[in-house]
Parts: C-alpha cells; sequence; structure tokens
C-alpha cells in the first residue's frame, strides 16, 4: 500500500492525473495454495484503494462489477486459471477504463 500510494503521490505531484484500480477479483492462486482464499485480502486492498482516490482525488476504476461472481472469484469466461484476466476480460473492462480516463481529464 506504501508502493501505491508513493507513486501516486508523486504523480500528483508533477501533475500527472491518477487513477487506480481495483485488484481483480480472484478466490485462489494455483501455483499458491498455502495462501487459501484471498477474496477478503483483495476486497480490503480495494477499499483502500477506493478511500486513498476519495480523500486525494483520483479517480478509481472498479473492475468488480464486471470480472466478480458474488463469491469474489473471477467469472470462468475470463481466466484461464482463475486470476489472470483474458482477451474477453479485458473487453469488459474496457469501458471502465474509458470512464475513468474520461473522469480523470474531466
Amino acid at each position: 500500500t506504501q508502493n501505491l500510494q508513493a507513486m501516486a503521490n508523486l504523480a500528483s505531484v508533477y501533475g500527472v492525473k491518477v487513477i487506480m484500480a481495483s485488484v481483480p477479483p480472484a478466490d485462489h492462486f494455483p501455483w499458491r495454495a498455502e495462501i487459501g482464499n484471498p477474496v477478503e485480502k483483495i476486497r480490503a486492498l480495494n477499499d483502500w484503494i477506493k478511500s486513498v482516490c476519495a480523500a486525494q482525488g483520483y479517480t478509481y476504476a472498479d473492475y468488480w462489477p464486471a470480472l466478480a461472481l458474488d463469491s469474489g472469484a473471477m467469472r470462468p469466461e475470463f481466466s484461464a486459471d482463475g486470476v489472470h484476466p483474458n482477451s474477453t476480460a479485458y473487453a469488459a473492462m474496457s469501458p471502465y477504463t474509458l470512464a475513468a480516463v474520461a473522469a480523470a481529464l474531466a
């Protein structure tokens, strides 16, 4: 979180419009089974990112409405491994990205 905050602050100091996006949903990491279900940690991180954006006037792009199941997993059609978005997911994310860019430039 400190790294995200530092990058956003630095960008802002130099006049760069800051857009921070949600971490995509995932309910497991196939290569790190010992982590267990990361849904709550991802939700907490996204809540923190959203609160930083609100407090500092940054734009928040929330991809969860497009990508997540109610359980917090990524929709199966959007990823081969349940973690990394595929081209179909990126197409679903595109309107959210475009809206965030428009909001940041407004």
